[in-house]
């Protein structure tokens, strides 16, 4: 795993992570998606390379979407 100190390249990783639930279709897997996804922006935000406020844009942003998961796959 290659180190991003970017926002930008932070900000493509939540995307690219938000993008692959769509394809996922067991509760474990979008859980760890999101989940390894959240760690990896936290372990940015602990670092300092990524804003408190660009952090909590992401995270929410994750977790929005791992709802949004659960709201098609449970109706």
């Amino acid at each position: 795993m290659t180190s991003v100190q970017q926002p930008d390249d932070a900000q493509h990783r939540v995307e690219c992570a938000i993008e692959e639930l769509d394809e996922i279709k067991t509760e474990l897997e979008a859980e760890k998606a999101v989940a390894h996804a959240k760690g990896y922006i936290s372990a940015l935000r602990y670092s300092q390379h990524i804003e408190h406020e660009q952090f909590k844009l992401m995270d929410e942003a994750l977790s929005s979407a791992l709802r949004e998961w659960h709201y098609k796959h449970d109706a």
